[in-house]
């Protein structure tokens, strides 16, 4: 979640980040407070400040804190401005791929998400926290339009198709007796994160690679139930010692990132399943 959405980021690609994340527990208290929940939605104001400025005040930009923390009390006009305020910062940032900002988003989102439906009762805070970082990542691709767009209309209009789709996930500011299952998220954001890139998308499908991850993930089904509560074979594969195993997760992952990313850093897929 949160935690692994910032590895490799550095510099204004990382501030953009941080600054998008705090952004969107402002965000989800303005949906709490139109709901009429001013306390409630100052509560969230708190959280992001608490969860996310405070651990790393100094990688914040610009940014006048003071103005997000008088938000704190809920009141929309506060609310409000603490918004302009971050929009202000992240727009003084120089080099930031919005792209990427938006995927590291839907990271923080499903990985806060999977923690909210339980076996005996739904975790209300975790559903306001990834509804936030959802809102953040759908502000950021409407004010990466122009950019966006000009590198590729297709891709970004899809991607915003999809990305209305996956905020629809979240139907109202507080939790529901029954919110979205969590596999339905976790593909939601796939979808938009794979209408980014439709370039890598078209060569993990030209290799027939996806339904070899899609199979082989299945393996991996009890060990990695979050890498693949959406994926549904008819043939599961025979169980495997713990070492292939690992090696099989460590490549599909490896090959997944460069493929879906352009990351080439990391060894390819034949490298992983030799021998």
């Amino acid at each position: 979640g949160a935690a692994t959405a910032y590895a490799g980021l550095s510099g204004d690609q990382r501030t953009a980040l941080r600054l998008q994340h705090l952004k969107g527990f402002v965000l989800a208290a303005g949906r709490v407070a139109a709901a009429g929940q001013q306390a409630e939605a100052g509560i969230l104001v708190e959280q992001g400040l608490l969860e996310v400025y405070d651990v790393a005040a100094t990688e914040f930009g610009s940014l006048n804190v003071a103005i997000v923390r008088a938000a704190a009390d809920g009141a929309p006009a506060h609310i409000e401005a603490a918004v302009a305020e971050i929009d202000r910062a992240a727009g003084a940032l120089a080099e930031v791929d919005d792209a990427q900002t938006v995927a590291r988003l839907l990271d923080i989102s499903t990985g806060l998400y999977q923690h909210v439906v339980q076996a005996d009762f739904v975790d209300a805070i975790e559903y306001q926290h990834s509804m936030g970082a959802a809102l953040a990542a759908q502000s950021v691709l409407q004010a990466g339009q122009a950019e966006l767009s000009a590198a590729d209309a297709d891709a970004y209009r899809a991607a915003t198709q999809e990305m209305a789709r996956y905020v629809g996930l979240w139907p109202q500011a507080a939790a529901p007796e029954t919110p979205t299952p969590y596999r339905d998220v976790l593909a939601g954001s796939s979808r938009v994160r794979l209408a980014l890139y439709p370039n890598q998308l078209a060569y993990v499908l030209e290799f027939g690679e996806l339904q070899y991850f899609l199979q082989l993930a299945l393996v991996l089904r009890r060990q990695m139930k979050w890498l693949v509560d959406w994926c549904v074979l008819p043939q599961p594969l025979p169980q495997l010692d713990l070492g292939l195993r690992s090696k099989l997760f460590c490549g599909i992952t490896h090959r997944l990132r460069a493929n879906l990313f352009g990351d080439s850093s990391h060894p390819s897929f034949g490298d992983n399943f030799t021998g």
